[in-house]
């Protein structure tokens, strides 16, 4: 499936550079593309939320990225 953002051309290109790579460098692409969307997370929660502590904003993350049963689950 070719990205919204991206032309089938470069998708193409970017897919045959991946299938290239052994697996291992392919998890730590997909490794750090994870932390870089949980900073990036966790950066919009304390934009919208000055002040909170750090246990306010990763109850906020928790709530942004989990379903309502599990989040509801793990503050029991």
């Amino acid at each position: 499936m070719t990205p919204l953002d991206t032309s089938s051309v470069a998708s193409d290109i970017q897919l045959n550079i991946l299938r290239m790579m052994s697996g291992t460098e392919r998890l730590r692409i997909a490794i750090d593309l994870s932390e870089f969307a949980r900073k990036l997370a966790f950066a919009r929660i304390e934009h919208d939320h000055p002040g909170m502590t750090k246990p306010q904003l990763i109850r906020e993350f928790l709530h942004c990225v989990l379903s309502k049963d599990n989040y509801l689950r793990i503050l029991t």
